[in-house]
């Protein structure tokens, strides 16, 4: 039986995107490969498609035996590369292929989160005030970003013995309150862990600024 096309491979992809089947468009794009094994873009589709299943081990398997066979370049998809080995909590190897990542918005918020899960906070700190500087003061992804600097305080201030880090958020009482808001929505979405290590955060971050404030024991405790 005869192979389809490369078009026609690339057809099926798109009708699999189009229809929100990620796991056929990785399929495609695998067997598109199989069958045209010297074209790089159905490995690029099918780890990019793992990516968004939350499929990072198999995604880097991918992208491992593309750059072995020379489909792509050693450094090809670094990002990816980067991604995956922090979803895998590699996170010494994310940062490494983190290097050959062209600087950028998208770098530095991964470089953050790398930091932050290796509990280098200053660091993360800087990369967070930084990309601050970068974006409008009223959209979603300053908020983000706000709330992310905020987490990344109150843990260094927990580390430090509860010292303060670095001057605070514009947002000042906001900032935890945002943290609170955002471990609810975390909790609706199912992922209690993530809520309990924010709501965490948030309960320093609090009685950091409230203990400024002179509120009392009791007082902040009722917050």
């Amino acid at each position: 039986m005869a192979s389809l096309t490369i078009e026609a491979y690339c057809a099926a992809i798109r009708d699999a995107i189009a229809g929100n089947d990620l796991a056929l468009a990785a399929q495609q794009a695998r067997v598109g490969l199989e069958n045209h094994p010297k074209e790089p873009e159905f490995a690029k589709i099918e780890i990019v498609a793992l990516i968004k299943m939350e499929k990072p081990a198999q995604a880097l398997d991918v992208l491992e035996r593309a750059r072995g066979a020379r489909l792509l370049a050693p450094k090809a998809m670094s990002y990816e590369a980067a991604y995956c080995h922090f979803a895998l909590e590699n996170y010494a190897k994310a940062e490494d292929a983190l290097k050959s990542v062209e600087a950028g918005p998208a770098a530095d918020r991964l470089a953050a989160q790398i930091a932050y899960k290796s509990n280098r906070f200053e660091t993360c700190i800087e990369i967070y005030e930084r990309l601050l500087t970068s974006v409008a003061a009223a959209s979603p992804e300053h908020d983000e970003i706000l709330l992310n600097l905020a987490a990344a305080k109150a843990a260094a201030a927990q580390v430090a013995g509860r010292k303060q880090i670095g001057a605070a958020a514009d947002a000042l009482i906001e900032s935890y309150e945002l943290m609170f808001n955002q471990a609810t929505e975390l909790l609706a979405y199912g992922q209690a862990k993530e809520a309990a290590k924010l709501l965490e955060a948030a309960a320093v971050r609090a009685e950091a600024v409230l203990t400024e404030d002179n509120w009392t024991a009791e007082d902040i405790q009722s917050e």
